[in-house]
């Protein structure tokens, strides 16, 4: 298991600029789906982003959510989340 942390400005984005609630169930859960982090790199749309190590987005719709994975502490940190484009 990997401990998660979230960047404040992550939940206050998903707070404020997701209307539908099921989209912000789906970004919350795709989050917390982290904590299993080798599993989840398998089964949902993941993806290395180019020219950096540890660096990787997911995709839930048309929301990237940017993460950076820390494999000696265990701990991935979501630092980045917006529609393709615009990110906060």
């Amino acid at each position: 298991m990997f401990t998660v942390i979230v960047h404040k400005k992550v939940l206050k984005f998903i707070k404020k600029n997701v209307k539908d609630e099921n989209v912000r169930r789906m970004l919350i859960n795709a989050i917390s789906e982290l904590e299993r982090c080798p599993l989840v790199l398998r089964e949902r749309d993941v993806e290395k982003i180019r020219g950096t190590e540890r660096i990787f987005r997911i995709r839930v719709g048309r929301y990237r959510i940017i993460f950076y994975v820390d494999k000696s502490k265990r701990t991935i940190y979501v630092t980045h989340i917006g529609i393709r484009g615009r990110i906060y």
